[in-house]
């Protein structure tokens, strides 16, 4: 095979590889919601279908059409040399070491210092827990610590064949207890969504590497499937840990938490005849996962926008720094405690024009990728954060807006501190080749 037909077959692997990924989580999305026997309270599907088209239509057409612009000029990228196993291992520990010291820092806060009885249950905790007020220096540094957790595992991945055994295991055991302590001290479920999708975004920037596999061994293969099922019945506790709080049979409380998503019971969720028959809460489940869809189709019968849906994080954050003066307004879907799809929250701040302009913008990052993955020797740790992002904006799109959520900021702060760090004390180097 000539090296101008190497180069092709490459090309055509990583596009694939990474365009695909903008379509299955649509797919996904759609399909749990034509199983659910569940419907938005004031549907616009077809509307809201027309919405996510040109989303993602936009974004593969802008990114493949980028693309082509970069590739003809990528052979002028500077090539950087290998990063060496010690700065890897390096990057892992310290990533691993720092979750594990947030969570312990939170701990003490929630439990010693804001005196949080978790007694009662992990979701009652969770209201005591937000109706105090203030905190402390252990609370701060330990919540900016804990998601460092998510760049372990996203190295651990990257990096799957690089590491021994014994290395490997017990780097993501102390992660995983890291991001499942966050979750049950703060009663929450979305920290244990976000590490399945940190996982499949390093999976899918793996696979670009040649289309690298990892190899397992068949009692890995048990380990994961344990993993999987503990993180599924670990969420489920939580919605079980509602309906005890508030004293209520499954039925009940997936009824009414399904109305406060924006959602309605149809028909076959009434036919089921115990009202704590499990199947209740896999349908709370599920519907909490995909309920941005829903709460899409209802901004449509909007006639008025109040507030800020996509930007209000960081409107929040520059108002109590005092940077930026007056309070800002969270949207009517935020100040629920909801959530909204991507494309939904730029409908919602900035109408047709912000979802054509949102996805052209996503769309020339997201060919910017392409480019630089058919030359892993070119990614600093600086691309590779964005692309780790940028792919984690768009996989979850169709649920929510990804870095509308604090933590998920903190762990953009957590990468970029640990890349300046190994970078100083070892060299500037290739984040996705190893020695």
């Amino acid at each position: 095979m000539k090296a101008s037909e190497k180069f092709l077959v490459k090309k055509v692997s990583v596009e694939n590889t990474i365009l695909k990924y903008v379509f299955l989580p649509y797919v996904l999305c759609y399909l749990i919601l034509w199983l659910l026997p569940v419907e938005a309270n004031i549907p616009n599907s077809g509307t809201n279908f027309l919405l996510n088209i040109t989303f993602v239509f936009l974004i593969v057409t802008v990114s493949l059409f980028i693309d082509k612009i970069f590739s003809s000029g990528e052979q002028k990228n500077k090539s950087l040399k290998k990063m060496t196993v010690k700065k890897m291992k390096f990057v892992i520990c310290l990533s691993t070491i720092s979750s594990f010291l947030g969570l312990l820092l939170i701990a003490y806060d929630r439990i010693f210092i804001r005196g949080i009885n978790y007694q009662n249950g992990l979701r009652a905790a969770r209201y005591d827990w937000k109706a105090t007020t203030g905190g402390s220096i252990f609370g701060f540094f330990g919540n900016l610590l804990i998601n460092s957790a998510y760049i372990s595992i996203i190295m651990l991945i990257l990096n799957f064949d690089k590491m021994c055994t014994k290395e490997r295991n017990i780097c993501f055991l102390v992660s995983s207890i890291s991001i499942f302590g966050f979750g049950a001290l703060n009663g929450g479920r979305s920290n244990i969504f976000f590490m399945f999708a940190f996982l499949i975004v390093s999976l899918v920037i793996r696979k670009t590497l040649n289309g690298k596999k990892i190899r397992l061994k068949k009692r890995a293969y048990f380990i994961i499937v344990l993993f999987s099922v503990f993180a599924i019945i670990f969420c489920l506790m939580m919605f079980a840990s509602s309906a005890n709080m508030n004293k209520l049979n499954f039925k009940t409380q997936a009824q009414l938490g399904i109305n406060e998503l924006y959602g309605k019971t149809g028909e076959t969720f009434a036919k089921i005849k115990n009202p704590n028959d499990l199947r209740y809460l896999i349908i709370y489940a599920f519907s909490y996962i995909i309920h941005g869809q829903w709460t899409a189709e209802t901004i449509f019968s909007f006639n008025n926008f109040v507030g800020d849906e996509v930007f209000y994080l960081y409107k929040d954050f520059l108002h109590g720094f005092g940077i930026l003066k007056h309070t800002p307004i969270p949207s009517y879907i935020k100040a629920d405690g909801v959530f909204l799809s991507f494309p939904g929250a730029l409908y919602y701040d900035y109408n047709i024009l912000g979802v054509i302009f949102g996805s052209i913008f996503l769309g020339c990052l997201l060919g910017w990728i392409i480019t630089l993955l058919r030359r892993p020797e070119s990614m600093t740790g600086i691309k590779l954060l964005i692309t780790v992002y940028t792919l984690l904006v768009i996989i979850l799109s169709p649920f929510f807006f990804a870095l509308g959520f604090i933590y998920v900021n903190f762990a953009i702060f957590d990468f970029l501190v640990i890349i300046l760090i190994s970078d100083i004390k070892f060299g500037k180097t290739s984040w996705l080749l190893i020695e």
